[in-house]
């Protein structure tokens, strides 16, 4: 019997279908807009879909249709606008795993570093042919003996950890439980919730990486950014709702932090009218953190390939979500 797996990505479905050729028992329906579901979903024994593919209309059509469908993987590893729209629970869900984290650590640790080491002003200086090494040397500070606060320690946090501390820095651990001992060795301090705004005032820099999800919306606000210090930069390479835009944008107006990298936002792509463009301060990094290269693509397309290869063969899937089962019902 062959089976049937709709690929439904943002990024084209040709990635996940070069990773599994060769799997045999398998084929595969390639979609490239949400609209092309309807006419596939009978057919479907699984579907591969990225968080942003998922309107309320891809998740009716999975809730009150999709006769044979018994699998759901998220090609994305925030997958909560998913669970948000709806996830019936009879299928298996499951979701990437840390496939992306040490190229989105990179980009976190290099946003950091065009701080550090004064990118921002030498790159307005060099559009405007202006030699200004006076203005650009205070702007400028080592990593070394300064201290990373990672908000939340998955995956991303440890591997940022492992290259900030390549560079001397301190690392700070946000945690919501005490972490296993290999992971606690990462950090030079553990910081629970109650310890927050306190770690916040120490840090010189602040990553956040840590899951969206009802408790973490806007955990990062108005009080949080009044916590930190001044020439302190914000790093977001979670989603945009775990900070508080607004807020952010009155502490960047009223020069309360040092400046931020936002590699997400509260709403994307981000409207031309939003102050954040005008800062001097801010990088606008267009929610590309996982691309370059092809490091990611390669981890997940093995991952894709195994899960496939394990549908077919009527095995436990990897990473399956909390709530829902690993193996689908056949």
């Amino acid at each position: 019997m062959t089976l049937t797996v709709g690929v439904l990505m943002s990024s084209g479905p040709q990635a996940v279908q070069d990773a599994c050729a060769g799997l045999d028992g398998v084929r595969f329906v390639g979609m490239l807009e949400p609209s092309e579901l309807a006419a596939q979903i009978d057919a479907l024994d699984a579907l591969i879909v990225s968080n942003d593919f998922y309107p309320p209309e891809v998740a009716a059509l999975l809730r009150d249709g999709a006769p044979r469908l018994r699998w759901l993987q998220s090609s994305s590893t925030g997958f909560e606008h998913l669970l948000e729209e709806g996830v019936p629970t009879r299928l298996a869900f499951t979701e990437p795993g840390p496939v992306y984290s040490e190229i989105v650590a990179e980009h976190a640790v290099g946003l950091l570093l065009a701080f550090a080491r004064g990118v921002l002003p030498m790159e307005r200086f060099r559009a405007q042919r202006r030699w200004d090494r006076l203005a650009v040397v205070p702007t400028m500070f080592s990593l070394k003996d300064r201290t990373l606060l990672c908000i939340a320690f998955g995956t991303i946090g440890q591997e940022a950890a492992r290259r900030a501390r390549g560079f001397g820095m301190r690392v700070a651990a946000y945690v919501r439980r005490p972490p296993k001992p290999e992971v606690a060795a990462l950090a030079d301090e553990i910081v629970m919730p109650d310890g927050l705004h306190a770690a916040l005032g120490r840090a010189d820099a602040v990553l956040l990486g840590i899951p969206l999800t009802p408790e973490t919306r806007r955990i990062i606000g108005a009080p949080e950014l009044a916590a930190m210090r001044p020439h302190a930069i914000l790093i977001n390479m979670a989603r945009g709702p775990v900070l508080d835009e607004a807020a952010l944008i009155a502490a960047l107006r009223e020069k309360r932090i040092g400046g931020a990298a936002l590699d997400v936002f509260e709403e994307e792509p981000l409207p031309e009218a939003s102050p954040l463009w005008g800062f001097p301060n801010v990088i606008i990094s267009p929610h590309l953190s996982a691309f370059g290269d092809t490091h990611g693509a390669r981890a997940f397309g093995a991952v894709i390939r195994e899960n496939v290869r394990r549908f077919v063969a009527r095995e436990k899937l990897l990473n399956p979500v909390a709530g829902y089962c690993d193996t689908p019902a056949w």
